[in-house]
C-alpha cells in the first residue's frame, strides 16, 4: 500500500528562491497527490516564528507547532493559527508521513515519489546525509511519520534542548538536530556544526 504523504514549506516573502522552488515543488506535489501547506511570511512574522533565531529555525518552529502546539509560545501559536486553519493542520497530519521541503529545495525528478525514500517504513524520521561533511544530516528534505510519539516530541525537544550556539551560528537547526540526536544516543557523528 502506498503511504499517504503531505508536505510543508515556509519562507520569508522577500526570498525569491522560495517562490521559484515553491512553484516547482507544488507541481510535484500535485502530480503525486500530496497535500502541500506553503506558508509565506513577512519579515516581522518570521521574527515572531523564530523567536530571535536564524530564519532556518522556522522549520523546527512550524514542525513543533504542527505536532505539538502546547510546546510553542503563545505568540507563535497566534501567528500560525492565523495562517493555517485547524482543518488544514489536521489534513496535513492525517497523512502517514509529513515531508519538510526547504524553501531552496527544488525537486528535479518528478517521476520519483517521496515514498521511494521510505524503505520499509519502520523508521520515524527519514533525513538525508549532508554531503558537505560539516554535519552528518541535511534537514532540507525530511520525512516525519505522523503517528510517531517520538516525532511528536522531537521538534519541541530540539527547540528546547538545541545548543544555543546554533541559534545564529553555523548550520542552525541542522546542527542542533545533529547534536540533540547524538546527545540522546540516536547516532554517533564525528562532526557537528563543522566542528570535529
Amino acid at each position: 500500500m502506498t503511504p499517504k504523504i503531505s508536505a510543508v514549506i515556509v519562507f520569508n516573502d522577500d526570498y525569491k528562491a522560495g517562490y521559484l522552488c515553491g512553484a516547482v515543488n507544488a507541481a510535484y506535489c500535485e502530480l503525486h497527490g500530496y497535500k502541500l501547506l506553503a506558508l509565506v511570511l513577512s519579515q516581522a512574522e518570521m521574527e515572531v516564528l523564530c523567536e530571535g533565531r536564524h530564519f532556518a529555525w522556522a522549520k523546527v518552529a512550524l514542525l513543533r507547532w504542527l505536532f505539538s502546539r502546547a510546546s510553542c509560545s503563545s505568540a507563535t501559536q497566534r501567528l500560525l493559527e492565523s495562517k493555517i486553519s485547524e482543518e488544514d493542520r489536521k489534513a496535513a497530519l492525517a497523512a502517514d508521513w509529513l515531508a519538510w521541503l526547504d524553501a531552496d529545495l527544488m525537486v528535479v525528478d518528478h517521476e520519483r515519489p517521496l515514498s521511494a525514500f521510505l524503505g520499509s517504513g519502520q523508521k520515524d524520521l527519514v533525513v538525508g546525509e549532508d554531503m558537505a561533511s560539516l554535519d552528518w544530516l541535511n534537514t532540507g528534505l525530511m520525512l516525519c511519520k505522523t503517528n510517531s510519539p517520538w516525532i511528536k516530541d522531537l521538534w519541541g525537544r530540539v527547540w528546547q534542548e538545541g545548543d544555543a550556539t546554533f541559534y545564529q551560528g553555523e548550520f542552525w537547526d541542522q546542527s542542533a538536530l545533529c547534536s540533540c540526536l547524538a546527545r540522546w544516543g540516536e547516532f554517533s557523528p564525528d562532526v557537528i556544526g563543522g566542528k570535529e
